[in-house]
């Protein structure tokens, strides 16, 4: 999917409208900026293509700002965590609980501590 919310006039490069040159005179350099509206329309692309019963689930270890997450779970996606921290944070974005899977990869060489078990409601017997 090609973003269509950049684009380039003579001033220079904008995201959304939003000159990036007069953003760069406002905040020190380097910095991340997203499109929110780009955003939307990706992730939407991949609900609207999908299934009532598949999970589109986006990993929270690719990116945890929790601005992107907070748009992400108001779209309703589901968020693939693996660890305790990243659990917290898909939460913290306003994630369905149902909707996030504990991949826990982890876990395959390591045994969670009983805190994490408690804090990511793994059964004990895990």
């Amino acid at each position: 999917m090609r973003p269509n919310n950049f684009s380039k006039d003579s001033t220079g490069l904008k995201i959304e409208e939003l000159a990036l040159q007069e953003v760069c005179k406002k905040i020190p350099t380097p910095f991340y900026i997203y499109s929110e509206a780009n955003l939307v329309e990706t992730a939407s692309a991949y609900l609207k293509n999908s299934n009532a019963n598949d999970l589109i689930c986006y990993s929270v270890k690719a990116n945890g700002n929790i601005n992107l997450l907070k748009v992400l779970a108001n779209l309703g996606m589901g968020f693939d965590v693996v660890s305790v921290g990243e659990l917290k944070r898909a939460l913290k974005a306003g994630a369905e609980a149902k909707k996030i899977v504990f991949s826990g990869v982890c876990l395959l060489y390591t045994s969670p501590s009983p805190r994490d078990k408690r804090q990511s409601r793994i059964p004990s017997s895990a």
